[in-house]
C-alpha cells in the first residue's frame, strides 16, 4: 500500500517537486532529532537589476520666507558695581605767568609789547600803531540847528536894599550869530507865554532861540523874560543897551521881591541860528 512507502524522505521529495515547478526552492531542518521542516525560499525577480551611477546634484531649492520674530528674552541679570579705583597722584605745581615789557621793534611787533612768560610758551602782545590825530568837533562855532545845554543859578545875599540877581550863562560853543531880545525866554513855573518846547529836566529850544527853565527860586517874581523884571543883557555891549544874547552867552536878571533875599538855579538850552 502507498502509506507504508511514504516516510519522511519520500515526503521532502513530494514538497520539492512542487515548489519546483511552481518557480520556488526549499530547504529542510531539523534540529534535535525532531521532524524536518520547510523553509521556502523566494525566487528572485528576473527584473531586479544592480544599482546604476549617483546622479548629478540637483540645483538649490528657493529661500524660504522669514519665519516670525521669537519673543524677546528675559532681561539678564543687572551687574554689579565695579570696586572704585585708586587715586590718582597729585600734579606737578604750575608755574605762573609773568609779563616783561618792551619798546621799539621787537619780537614781532613794530611798537613795543608784553612779553608773557609761562610755562606754556612764551607769549606777545603788541601794541598798536599809533593813529593818526583826529579832526576835533565843532568847536570853532556851533552849527545852525545844533543844540548846546547848561546850567545856572544864583544867590542875592547883599542885604534887602538891593532889587535883584545877576547871572551870567555862558555858552560852552559859541553861535555863529547873536540871539535877538525876542527869542530869548524865561520860563518860569507857569510857563507862561513862552514856546520854549522842552522843560527844566529835558531843556530844548527852537532855531536861533535861548530857553532859560527855572528849576526852584526863592522871593522872585515869576515872569516869562519879555517884561522888565527878567532881562537877557548882552555881555558883549554896554550895561542896559542891548538884550538878547551874544554869541558866547548872555546875562540872566532876576528881580527880587521888596525887602527880601532871593536866590534860584535852573537849566538852559540854545539853537544855533541859521547864518
Amino acid at each position: 500500500m502507498l502509506r507504508k512507502h511514504l516516510n519522511a524522505t519520500t515526503i521532502i521529495a513530494i514538497v520539492a517537486l512542487v515548489f519546483a515547478m511552481t518557480g520556488g526552492a526549499f530547504a529542510v531542518t531539523s534540529k534535535g532529532g525532531a521532524a524536518p521542516v520547510a523553509s521556502v525560499a523566494k525566487k528572485k525577480s528576473k527584473g531586479d537589476a544592480s544599482r546604476g551611477p549617483r546622479g548629478p546634484k540637483g540645483d538649490t531649492g528657493s529661500v524660504g520666507p522669514v519665519g516670525p520674530a521669537g519673543a524677546p528674552g528675559k532681561e539678564g541679570l543687572a551687574g554689579k558695581e565695579g570696586p572704585a579705583g585708586n587715586d590718582g597722584a597729585n600734579g606737578a605745581n604750575g608755574t605762573g605767568a609773568t609779563t616783561e615789557s618792551f619798546s621799539g621793534k621787537a619780537h614781532g611787533c613794530e611798537e613795543g609789547g608784553v612779553l608773557v612768560k609761562s610755562a606754556s610758551p612764551e607769549a606777545v602782545v603788541c601794541n598798536g600803531k599809533a593813529g593818526k590825530n583826529g579832526t576835533t568837533g565843532f568847536t570853532e562855532k556851533l552849527p545852525a540847528g545844533k543844540t548846546e545845554t547848561g546850567a545856572w543859578s544864583g544867590q542875592l545875599t547883599t542885604g534887602a536894599s538891593a532889587s535883584g540877581m545877576f547871572i551870567p550863562i555862558a555858552f560852552n560853543i559859541p553861535l555863529g550869530a547873536p540871539i535877538e531880545s525876542p527869542d530869548a525866554e524865561y520860563v518860569g513855573f507857569s510857563g507862561n507865554g513862552t514856546t520854549c518846547p522842552g522843560s527844566a529836566e529835558a531843556p530844548e529850544a527852537e532855531e536861533g532861540h535861548l530857553c532859560v527853565y527855572q528849576v526852584t527860586t526863592s522871593n522872585i517874581e515869576e515872569n516869562t523874560g519879555r517884561i522888565a523884571n527878567a532881562l537877557f543883557l548882552r555881555p558883549d555891549k554896554g550895561f542896559a543897551s542891548a538884550f538878547g544874547a551874544s554869541t558866547t552867552g548872555t546875562i540872566l536878571y532876576l528881580k527880587v521881591e521888596a525887602n527880601k533875599e532871593g536866590f534860584g538855579f535852573g537849566t538852559w538850552a540854545v539853537t544855533a541860528p541859521n547864518t
